[in-house]
């Protein structure tokens, strides 16, 4: 942040900035998860999938996105590169609300 041009190794401050801030909140929430006897069912299931799909999410958008030069230069001027980030986030958000609504309720293991 002490830097002139507000870069550290080529990428804005404010970039490390909100990985950190969304790793401290996935960190807070699995401490809550552990200090409450842990989560079974759509719970479980529907947490496994927004992790993932951010996952996922972010490794896209960092090729489509932050990475333009290894595609054709037809595909740099046009929307096509938003195309897989846009998809991933209305995967997750159709799977949300489909655990939410649906029926899907796994059963909980049963330890012997």
């Amino acid at each position: 942040m002490h830097n002139p041009f507000g870069l550290e190794h080529g990428a804005p401050t404010g970039l490390y900035l909100g990985v950190g801030a969304s790793a401290l909140l996935c960190a807070a929430g699995d401490e809550r998860i552990l200090i409450g006897g842990g989560i079974f069912g759509a719970q479980r299931i529907a947490r496994q999938l927004w992790r993932r799909c951010l996952g996922l999410f972010i490794a896209a958008s960092s090729l489509f996105l932050g990475q333009p030069q290894v595609f054709p230069e037809a595909a740099r001027n046009a929307i096509v590169l938003f195309i897989p980030s846009v998809a991933i986030v209305a995967a997750m958000i159709f799977w949300l609300v489909r655990i939410a609504i649906g029926k899907f309720q796994p059963k909980r293991p049963e330890f012997s």
